[in-house]
């Protein structure tokens, strides 16, 4: 048995907004009980207001915000598929 790592890119980012697919119940759930949610879905229980999705569209402002204390570090990305959301 063999498995291979498909990239989020050319799989479910594509179908993001398709809801013809039967896979979403909204914007970033998957549908069903207790559904989890696709990546531009997530967010943090104290962090809200980041808004949700920002591990995906802008993960270095996310790592900013949640450790406090790092130091000056480059918040601009080489490429980021996501960033246009």
């Amino acid at each position: 048995m063999g498995y291979e790592l498909i990239p989020l890119e050319s799989s479910l980012w594509p179908l993001r907004n398709d809801f013809t697919k039967d896979l979403w119940s909204s914007y970033g759930t998957f549908k069903g009980a207790n559904a989890a949610n696709a990546p531009w879905g997530w967010s943090f229980e104290n962090y809200r207001d980041l808004g949700s999705g920002r591990m995906l569209y802008d993960p270095a402002y996310l790592v900013d915000k949640l450790f406090d204390g790092l130091g000056e570090f480059s918040q601009t990305y080489r490429i980021n598929p996501y960033s246009g959301q």
